[in-house]
């Protein structure tokens, strides 16, 4: 899908984007080097399953906050389903008339259900989020006037999770978009109940038009 250009800059992307977590990374670990003591790795391996089942589950958080809890399963299942989707989505960017797990019945529509339904999911997520913390506003979502913190913490609390709610939202969006285009130009997928109804805004526009929101839809969400 993808144009020769395109490639070479979104490869380029990928490579700054690569470097900036690695300086991260390193940062994060010289910080907690400074400690004292030696780190002992055998215990991260036998807590592997233990704490991969609680990620995977929310567990300790649906005991005592259900609803803000459950949002964040939507956005958490969600991504980590959309692992396989960006993979699926960054192969159809690079392999010309390539299209994952086409021609594998059950199992290619089972993976289009999925990744519709947790775009759904991760959406309903996000907004709800928004909206408990910038409208709502609890007072669990925020540090006491007493507390002794710096002007500049609590405008940056605010701040980053403006930042992380508009990325899930351009990255969702972005693949939204894109499969939503390919669908007005192919047809619709009955597997894919959602994308295919967002289709129905793009009906009756050219191909040049479908397949320039095609190429931006795939810049807002893995370019984001």
């Amino acid at each position: 899908m993808l144009t020769l250009v395109e490639k070479i800059l979104f490869g380029i992307v990928v490579v700054i984007s690569l470097t900036f977590t690695w300086m991260g990374v390193r940062r994060i670990t010289k910080i907690i080097s400074r400690g004292q003591g030696v780190p002992d790795w055998s215990l991260a391996r036998k807590r592997l399953w233990e704490v991969a089942l609680k990620v995977g589950t929310f567990r300790p958080l649906f005991s005592f906050r259900l609803g803000p809890t459950l949002l964040h399963g939507l956005i958490g299942w969600g991504f980590l389903y959309f692992l396989l989707v960006n993979l699926a989505e960054l192969l159809q960017g690079y392999i010309p008339n390539y299209r994952f797990l086409q021609g594998t019945g059950a199992l290619g529509d089972i993976y289009r259900l999925l990744a519709d339904i947790f775009s759904l999911a991760v959406l309903v997520g996000i907004l709800g989020m928004i909206i408990r913390r910038f409208i709502l506003r609890p007072t669990t979502l925020s540090t006491r006037e007493s507390t002794l913190l710096d002007p500049r913490a609590r405008r940056g609390i605010k701040r980053d999770s403006a930042i992380v709610a508009g990325f899930v939202i351009a990255h969702i969006l972005g693949r939204l978009l894109s499969e939503s285009v390919f669908l007005a130009g192919h047809g619709p997928d009955a597997w894919q109940p959602f994308a295919t109804t967002v289709a129905g805004l793009w009906s009756g526009m050219n191909e040049g038009t479908l397949t320039l929101l095609e190429h931006i839809g795939f810049w807002f969400s893995l370019g984001s």
